[in-house]
Formats: C-alpha cells, structure tokens, sequence
C-alpha cells in the first residue's frame, strides 16, 4: 500500500475531533493530534513541505489505534501514519533515533543496540533441541531486558510437557519498529532469517513471547512473504494449557493472596485479552480489578526515544490509576512491562509489575 491510496479516505474525514478526545498523545499535549495527521498527510500528497511540527506530529504516534475505534468514517489513521513515515523516509527527513533503532533491527537483530549474543545470557544447553514441534520465539525484550519473562515461560511449558525449543541468537527481531516507519524492505528481510531458523529444527509452529510479535507474525508476514508458519501468542498458549489440564496452581492462597489490575497491550486481541483475564482468575488468591481508563503504555512506534516526557507521562497516568486500585500490574507484553517498570523507576511508583508468565509461573510454585 501506498499513501496515495488513502487519498479519497483522507478527504472523508469531517474534523469531529473525536479522535482527539481518545488519543493518548493528545491527552499529555495538545501539540499533536490523530486530527492534524490527516491534514498533515494530506500535505504530503499534495506535494507540500512538511514543516518541523508536522514531522513531528506524524511520529509522535504509538500507532496504538485508539483514534480508529471511535471513527465515525472508519479512517485508518494508524496506517495512514505509516505510510506518511515511509513518504517522509524517502524525503530524507526521518528523525535520526529512528534511522538507528531500524538499523539495528536489520544489523543486530534487535530493536535494542545489543549483539545478538545477547540473546544467550539467560538460556541453559537444555532449552536448545536440535527439533522440536513449537519454537518459543522469545522476542527483544523478555530475551534481553527482562529475561525473568523467557525463564518464567520455559517453566511453564517445561511445567505442561510442552516439546519446544528456542533459537537463541538465530532468532532476529520480528521488525515491528521497521514496520510501524515505513520501512517493509527489513520487516521482509528479518521474516526470511525467522523462517529459515523456524524451519531449521524442523517446526512450523511458533508461540509469541510479544503481543506485538504476535501480530506482526500472524498479520504482517503472511502479507510479505510465503509465512506457512502457524503461529500463537503465549497468552493464548497458556489459556490453553490450562484448559487441557497441563498446568496446576499452588492451592495456597497465603502466597499468592494480592489484588490484580491487568494492562491491555495495544497490539493483543480482545479475544485473547479475555483469556488472560480468565487465566489470572483462575489463580487462587487473586482478585481481579478493573484500570480506571486503559490507554497505550506509552512507548511504541518510537515514540518512546523521540518524545520521552511524553512517553513517560502517559505511562505514568496508568502506573497512578494502578497504585489506586491494587497491589500488582499485570502486562500482557514484554515491551509494555519494559516502559511501566521505566517509568516505576523515575517517578517512583510502588507497585508491583510482571508480566502474565511471570504471574503464571509463581502460581505453579
């Protein structure tokens, strides 16, 4: 798809405001809107040049699609914002922490400058087998910041008799930070090195440590390249495992007795966000509140290095509204916990944070 082909959708939009009144950017700063970036984009077809705030209001975007769920006129302005990245990529005037994050997603492997050795620090010989059924695919973050996810998630499959194995360095990022600025040339290019160590075990099936993995392997690689790979977000997984009677929680309310507010990943489905909700319910000793307002954490589409106030004030808005309510926040991707657990540190929150295996896994005991 070209920005060319929003052309007619561009004009449908009739200037509510609507999206404004939702858009987790827009709530920290009126500087940027959903509202602005049609016109903006609108600019961009018609040949004008972008100045320095229109720049900066297409990427001051997590591309979350809160904006999309309100549009009476049914505006893609999620896409619309990615497909004005790539336009402005080619304008020579992509903000140069973006030029870099997408080069060390093509480079490393990693949407973080680390070596793709990396990757290794937290695994054991015996979480590599030579074939298996399922890969985990533990993604950039549980496998390099948080690595406590990818223990607590080979606990749990180990738990239930799961046949997986890992890839260790030979698995490459899934590309969403290439994707969500335009540039599909690597999103391709990290697809083909994924399937090629996918098949190299002898497995066509994958579990996603990342919602947003998730949904670039379910819904982007199948867009851009031959993907016969089948593919399940880790939630889901466990949803499963749980149901087939795999997995078995301790019975000891006295451990694991807290109240639980759970944080919907952007990139997740409404139909598996449920089923993490119904996992932790099922955990004894746990009660289960609803957040006040469910917004982005913050931090995709790179908003995080070029906006970073504004990244940390709209993870803090929901770190706030935790704290009100219970003792622990549950995420239900590794980046999320990533920003919550970043913005925890600098402004000083006290509540607990873990992802839904680490949860998971402490239940199993």
């Amino acid at each position: 798809m070209k920005l060319s082909d929003y052309a007619i959708t561009l004009q449908s939009c009739i200037e509510c405001g609507v999206c404004d009144d939702v858009c987790p950017v827009t709530e920290i700063t009126d500087k940027y809107s959903p509202s602005k970036k049609i016109r903006d984009a609108q600019d961009i077809l018609d040949g004008r040049e972008l100045k320095e705030e229109q720049i900066d209001n297409i990427y001051a975007c997590m591309r979350c699609r809160a904006c999309e769920a309100v549009c009476s006129e049914d505006i893609q302005i999620s896409e619309i914002v990615r497909l004005a990245r790539k336009e402005i990529v080619k304008l020579g005037k992509e903000p140069e922490s973006h030029r870099k994050i997408s080069e060390n997603v093509l480079n490393l492997g990693a949407s973080i400058h680390k070596e793709p050795s990396e990757r290794l620090k937290w695994t054991e010989k015996s979480f590599f087998k030579p074939s298996a059924e399922y890969v985990y695919m533990t993604g950039c973050f549980a496998s390099m910041i948080n690595t406590n996810i990818a223990r607590s998630t080979v606990k749990i499959l180990r738990e239930a008799g799961v046949d997986f194995t890992i890839l260790g360095d030979r698995e490459v990022c899934c590309g969403s930070f290439a994707w969500d600025n335009g540039k599909d040339e690597i999103v391709s290019e990290n697809a083909k090195k994924n399937k090629r160590a996918i098949e190299s075990v002898g497995s066509k099936k994958i579990v996603a440590a990342c919602a947003t993995c998730h949904r670039i392997y379910s819904h982007v690689y199948p867009s851009i390249i031959d993907w016969d790979i089948q593919e399940m977000n880790i939630i889901e997984f466990i949803y499963n495992l749980i149901k087939e009677d795999k997995i078995k929680f301790k019975n000891d309310k006295n451990e694991t007795e807290k109240t639980v507010v759970i944080h919907k990943a952007c990139n997740i489905e409404e139909d598996i966000f449920k089923m993490a909700s119904e996992i932790i319910r099922e955990i004894p000793g746990i009660r289960l509140v609803e957040l006040e307002k469910n917004r982005c954490c913050g931090a995709p589409a790179g908003v995080k290095p070029k906006f970073p106030d504004v990244s940390i004030e709209i993870g803090s808005k929901t770190l706030k509204d935790a704290e009100k309510e219970a003792d622990l926040l549950v995420t239900t991707c590794p980046f999320c916990n990533f920003q919550f657990s970043d913005v925890k540190r600098r402004k000083g929150y006290n509540i607990k944070i873990l992802d839904l295996p680490e949860l998971v896994a402490n239940a199993i005991g």
